[in-house]
């Protein structure tokens, strides 16, 4: 994931970051799991940052993909 955080800044036009190798490997990795719902269609996933530790921990969204059809 340190590849988003990296890569992030220079993707910064609209969907660019889809071309990148760290959104690449991670869609990859998520279309390949199972399907736990078999009524699903399509899959979407984020990748979540986070700073701190305890009540000062903060979560940012780092990336937020599109949907990615199954089939």
């Amino acid at each position: 994931m340190n590849g988003f955080a990296k890569t992030k800044d220079s993707y910064q036009e609209v969907g660019a970051v889809q071309l990148s190798l760290a959104y690449l490997a991670m869609l990859t990795w998520v279309m390949a799991q199972p399907r736990a719902d078999t009524t699903a269609t399509a899959r979407q996933f984020t990748v979540v940052m986070t700073e701190g530790h305890g009540s000062a921990r903060e979560l940012t969204v780092a990336v937020l993909s599109n949907e990615h059809p199954l089939d």
